[in-house]
């Protein structure tokens, strides 16, 4: 029997003045200080089970560092085939903070532990298989998690939130009727949105700076013009309650909801990541557009706050408002974007085929357009690909103090990060391999 494990190893770019001799790019030592090795820590939460760590954000107003995924133990005492959304928060020093769910009990009498808390709902028939798969901190604080639920018997995969309080208890104040569409149980602090044909996951949220609105960006399934069932990129809007905000495209199946194909009718499309521009409010989405085949290329799309595709984004393409990125015969999809402080989209994936694996990153200009300032003398300016084979790049963020671009991922099976100037050339400063 083999443990089961809700994994946050984090790695810090940066140099450490209170570890001697470390370089930037080293494990930070002072993180789980006893951990094998020393900066990285494995949280265990029962045995004979498979745990997994989707999520990670830090709390601005502390530097506590909040993890999330899923749990599933066949030894749990309620419904042992199904999975639950799982949060864990930790302090600074790598240490559980039990001030979070601080008695550290989960539902139905399952394994838990302060500083960890699961939710879970019941199902009526079958199995509820939740998962987050990213998380947002809120202005106040609070936890909004984001992910998926899907039931093993009806087949129907549903937009998953669950909304936490500091102490990791469930906000009832979210959604507090506790309905949940898609889905048979109710639990207030959770909301949910099934899409017409029954399946849908969330990839990445976001929160409105402005109002607090949430935004769920993944794919949902729908029928095109020829009748076909067809993945499209889904957005949702939620208001700070919980429900559905029917401003945001409401003329949407449901209000509140849209969904963008990007044709021709075999095609396939997917949201990754999502960011809110915080110039005027609109909304970058960024993910892949895939063939009847499974192969990919990069794929954005602008919205405006009423839920419209903005057309001043990539206005001469063959959907204004969206644009894509091939990298000739290989298949790329982008898995994280980040917006640069002035307005430039930064976005990072890698070849999907798993032959080979290398990363890309690329650099959008405002209006769409490929920045041929970045990387000018490729053989695609405004794009980078790796010439690590087996490399794959998950993460991108933008380093605040001087616009550096981090990619985070592995290679060979190992956790690797890249740093580039805003040039860009690899920044070769630090350590990091």
């Amino acid at each position: 029997m083999r443990s089961s494990t809700l994994v946050a190893m984090v790695f810090v770019a940066g140099g450490f003045s209170s570890v001697a001799n470390a370089a930037p790019g080293d494990l930070d030592t002072t993180f789980n200080p006893s951990g094998s090795p020393a900066g990285t820590l494995t949280t265990a939460l029962g045995t004979g089970g498979t745990d997994s760590a989707h999520a990670v954000i830090i709390q601005p107003a502390d530097g506590k560092i909040v993890a999330a995924g899923y749990s599933y133990n066949p030894t749990f005492a309620m419904d042992p085939g199904n999975t639950w959304f799982t949060v864990a928060r930790y302090n600074s020093n790598g240490g559980l903070d039990h001030t979070f769910n601080p008695t550290g009990s989960w539902p139905g009498g399952a394994t838990g532990a302060p500083g960890t808390v699961a939710t879970y709902i019941t199902p009526t028939l079958g199995e509820n298989r939740l998962a987050i798969n990213s998380l947002a901190i809120q202005a106040d604080g609070k936890i909004v998690a984001g992910g998926n639920n899907s039931n093993s018997y009806t087949g129907i995969s549903v937009f998953a939130l669950a909304r936490y309080n500091t102490n990791g208890s469930l906000d009832t104040t979210f959604n507090p009727s506790g309905t949940l569409p898609g889905t048979s149980g109710t639990l207030p602090g959770m909301a949910s949105t099934a899409f017409s044909h029954g399946g849908a996951v969330i990839n990445s949220i976001a929160i409105q700076p402005a109002d607090g609105k949430i935004v769920a960006a993944g794919v949902a399934t729908s029928i095109n013009t020829y009748g076909q069932v067809q993945q499209g990129m889904a957005l949702a809007r939620y208001s700070t309650n919980g429900s559905l905000d029917t401003t945001f495209n409401p003329a949407g199946t449901p209000p509140g909801t849209v969904t963008t194909a990007l044709g021709p009718h075999y095609t396939d499309a997917e949201l990754m990541s999502v960011a809110i521009q915080p110039a005027d409010g609109k909304i970058v989405a960024a993910g892949g557009k895939c063939d009847y085949w499974g192969s990919c290329i990069f794929a954005l799309a602008r919205y405006n706050t009423n839920g419209s595709l903005d057309t001043t984004f990539n206005p001469a393409g063959s959907l204004p408002g969206t644009v894509t990125t091939a990298f000739g015969a290989s298949s790329y999809k982008i898995m994280s974007m980040a917006i640069q402080a002035d307005g430039k989209i930064v976005a990072t994936g890698f070849d999907t085929y798993g032959l080979g694996n290398s990363s890309a990153l690329v650099r959008y200009n405002t209006n769409g357009s490929l920045d041929s300032t970045f990387n000018p003398t490729g053989s695609q300016p405004g794009t980078v690909i790796t010439s690590v084979t087996g490399d794959q790049a998950y993460s991108v963020a933008i380093q605040p103090a001087d616009g550096k671009i981090v990619t985070a991922g592995n290679y060979n099976r190992g956790f690797t990060l890249a740093r580039y100037l805003a040039a860009p050339f690899s920044d070769t400063s630090g350590n990091w391999a």
